[in-house]
Formats: structure tokens, C-alpha cells, sequence
């Protein structure tokens, strides 16, 4: 006979560990969502929004719950030396920290939709070299494959040259 068939406990310590190892998991969902968004931040040319706001808050909630649960399993069958950890409190703070992380996951979403949007200038197709100088905006459509180079001579001209091949030539 195994130990497994001797502890009537078994299942709930099974239970217990499966519960803890899935909050982990969770934790490092947050932990992963929080610098994300840290390093989504730190980009020079990046926009904050409220949404950015968000995702910090609701990831950086995940991590308090996620931890919060672990220790407070520990204390459970610490103090009541049971491995039953569903109780009300337990599953309240293993439900919010889910619910944390689905929030902050749909929060990177809406931010990157957003990032990406953004990109693309409105009227720009992938084909398109704008310029703008002075006020003044001159589009040309660039075939594909082809390369756009600019050549601003000492006197300030500005000559526009498109070639057919991948490589940039030296002007």
C-alpha cells in the first residue's frame, strides 16, 4: 500500500498543492504583465494613456493577491492544520487575483491595438514616403522593394531619389 492510500487527506493535500502552484502561475502572469507595461513605458516614444495607468494597477493588484493567498494558505494549515483550502476567503482572494490578471491582460490589448494604430499616419499607405518641412508635405508613392533616399545638398536642396534595388547606394 502506498502513502497515498493510507492518509485520508491525500486528495485535499493534493488539492492544496495544485491551488498554490496555480496561483503561482498567476503571479508570474502578473509579474510579466507589470514589466511589460514597465517597459512600455520606458519607450521614448511611447504614449502613456489611462489605460496604461490601469494595467500597472490591476497587475500590481494580482501580484499583493497572489502572494497574499500563498501566505495565507501557509497559515491556514499552519494554524488549523487542515489542507481544505476552499474556504470563502481563500477562493475570494484566488478569484480576484484572476480577475486581476484577465483585467490587466485586457488592458495590454487595448494598449497595443492603440500603439499599433498609431503607427500608421492616417492616409499613409505601407507604400507611401511622406516629408514634411515648413509646413509644406510632399507624398510620393514608393514601389515595393524599392528604397527612399534623401540627399540635402550645402545650399539646402533637397533631392529625392527612389531606387528599384534593396541596397542603399552612397550619394
Amino acid at each position: 500500500m502506498g502513502d497515498t492510500e493510507s492518509d485520508p487527506n491525500s486528495h485535499l493535500k493534493d488539492s492544496c498543492s495544485y491551488s498554490v502552484e496555480t496561483a503561482k502561475q498567476f503571479l508570474t502572469f502578473g509579474a510579466g504583465g507589470l514589466a511589460f507595461v514597465v517597459g512600455l513605458a520606458l519607450t521614448p516614444d511611447f504614449k502613456t494613456s489611462d489605460c496604461v495607468f490601469w494595467a500597472f494597477a490591476v497587475f500590481t493588484l494580482s501580484i499583493v493577491l497572489g502572494l497574499l493567498y500563498i501566505m495565507s494558505v501557509v497559515g491556514h494549515i499552519s494554524k488549523k492544520k487542515n489542507y481544505n483550502v476552499y474556504t470563502p476567503w481563500l477562493r475570494w482572494v484566488c478569484g480576484l487575483q484572476i480577475l486581476a490578471v484577465v483585467a490587466g491582460v485586457i488592458c495590454l490589448g487595448s494598449i497595443v491595438l492603440s500603439t499599433l494604430r498609431s503607427r500608421h499616419a492616417p492616409g499613409l499607405t505601407t507604400g507611401d514616403f511622406q516629408l514634411t518641412a515648413a509646413g509644406h508635405t510632399v507624398r510620393y508613392p514608393v514601389p515595393g522593394g524599392a528604397v527612399v533616399a534623401v540627399e540635402i545638398s550645402q545650399s539646402g536642396e533637397v533631392h529625392l531619389r527612389i531606387e528599384k534595388s534593396a541596397a542603399v547606394k552612397a550619394p
